[in-house]
């Protein structure tokens, strides 16, 4: 396999983690949306870097278009399936374990008009397709060059890259936020994990991250405590 043979070293992979790690800690210190440019450029650039000439990262780490149909079927059926689990866990988790009753408010929702173009936006260009090419792209395709992937999971073939790199993405979460319930990212990391396995690209996982933040943003909006 021509991607195992061009492997990147892998004490550089977890040296390029580091590195956008500390980016993203002392962006802490500069205003949010700042902070948030400067953590998607250490993202996107970062793999640039790391693999230099050695190949084309774009085609190396899934950003091309030849797989489109694909991982956009595969995006609409895994939704399907994932975020109705994902809406009846909310209510249940906050339920029991913090006994709150839901008021489903829609004028809270509604009362900032055209909020959600904004936050759609912002979620797919700034964070979905930044933190998809770096940790499912770059951190996963070269985990996986090392690691073989040893089992078959719906249609794909996955193995420790896909749990490692699910790991590095949970515990980057804590730079911007050191809170425990940030490394909750790490399960639906496995999802996005899997989808870039099972399309060869990276539309699917984006996707899927950009409307997994947005449905968590539209369920705390809507209800209240």
């Amino acid at each position: 396999d021509r991607l195992v043979r061009a492997a990147i070293p892998l004490p550089r992979v977890l040296l390029a983690f580091v590195g956008v790690f500390a980016i993203a800690l002392l962006s802490n210190l500069l205003t949010p949306d700042m902070s948030s440019l400067i953590i998607g450029v250490a993202f996107l650039y970062t793999p640039f870097f790391v693999l230099g000439r050695r190949d084309d990262p774009f085609r190396r780490y899934g950003l091309g278009v030849e797989r489109a149909t694909t991982g956009l079927a595969v995006f609409a059926v895994t939704s399907l399936v994932i975020f109705p689990i994902f809406v009846l866990g909310f209510h249940a988790f906050y339920g029991i374990a913090f006994d709150i009753t839901w008021r489903w408010e829609w004028s809270q929702f509604a009362a900032e008009e055209g909020w959600w173009w904004t936050f759609v936006l912002w979620q797919l260009v700034m964070v979905a397709l930044t933190e998809e090419f770096f940790f499912r792209g770059f951190v996963q395709v070269e985990l996986d060059a090392r690691f073989p992937r040893r089992w078959r999971v719906l249609g794909a073939d996955v193995g420790f890259g896909v749990v490692l790199a699910s790991l590095l993405f949970a515990l980057g979460h804590l730079a911007t936020s050191f809170h425990a319930a940030r490394l909750l990212v790490f399960f639906p990391s496995l999802v996005m994990g899997w989808l870039r396995a099972r399309t060869g690209s990276l539309l699917a996982p984006i996707l899927f991250h950009a409307t997994a933040n947005l449905a968590m943003e539209i369920m705390l909006r809507v209800h209240r405590t």
